[in-house]
């Protein structure tokens, strides 16, 4: 008897339990609310903790990667290399964000693409450069991963932020108009030439204030075969910014292709 009875005690524990979950108990549910938007517009770099434990050849060894003589596979893994901030910070070398925003709008591969939108993100590179080249990649990608990527990115770096980028947003869609206008289509390989159609100030871009890719005529890179994609061709050993004479590579007046994404002063 006694031993029935420490047998049934487990059973009429578990039904009181079940029971007790089955009556009000009084909590009220509580909505979590979104932060609301703090329009405290700081550079990504300011109070910037560096996090690299490597130097810029290490970074270096992997924008070498993002070019027509690598495979797909290869190129993914260099950016997801580029996007931790472990192996490079764009902050202490520009040419990791341009790499990746060059591979966000050139690159064949859509998995390289959708891989370059999220390293954007893993570098919290919240850059006017950064954000408008998300904000055209998530309207204008062929691929939906890609576009679904780039807008979650754009979403996690401009969270409580939006406010100071609603001119840059207003700028992103005449640029977007004006790509499409001039059959723009990231990852074919006339994507550089006809990026650089577009008259970029004429949008309304402040004068003197656009930045630019040079993309020299010939050089590795320029004219991949389906399937393979580069970034714009670097000379020597390491990638690098042409010299002003090395950038004359389409008729006046695109003698540079203007980056994918121009620096705009907030509040204009």
């Amino acid at each position: 008897m006694r031993r029935l009875f420490l047998l049934a005690l487990p059973v009429l524990f578990g039904l009181a339990v079940s029971a007790r979950a089955g009556l009000p108990c009084g909590c009220k549910t509580h909505c979590i609310e979104p932060p609301e938007d703090n329009p405290n517009c700081k550079c990504p770099c300011e109070k910037r903790l560096n996090l690299c434990l490597f130097g810029k050849d290490h970074a270096h060894k992997y924008l070498d990667k993002l070019n027509c003589d690598e495979t797909c596979c290869v190129r993914i893994k260099a950016v997801k290399k580029l996007g931790s901030r472990l192996c490079a910070d764009f902050c202490n070398d520009p040419d990791v964000l341009e790499a990746l925003i060059s591979a966000l709008f050139y690159d064949p591969c859509w998995l390289v693409r959708k891989e370059a939108a999220w390293s954007i993100h893993g570098q919290s590179a919240y850059t006017d450069e950064a954000l408008l080249a998300l904000y055209i990649s998530s309207k204008i990608d062929p691929h939906v991963m890609v576009r679904a990527r780039a807008a979650e990115a754009l979403d996690l770096l401009t969270l409580c932020r939006r406010k100071c980028y609603k001119d840059l947003y207003a700028f992103g869609d005449k640029v977007i108009v004006e790509l499409k206008a001039k059959k723009f289509i990231p990852g074919r390989p006339d994507a550089r030439e006809k990026y650089a159609l577009v008259n970029f100030p004429a949008l309304g871009s402040p004068p003197g204030r656009s930045s630019g890719i040079p993309v020299s005529p010939g050089g590795p890179g320029t004219n991949p075969d389906p399937g393979e994609g580069a970034l714009p061709p670097r000379g020597g050993d390491r990638p690098r910014n042409p010299a002003p004479d090395e950038i004359n590579v389409f008729p006046k007046p695109a003698e540079v292709i203007p980056a994918p994404a121009l620096l705009m002063q907030r509040g204009q």
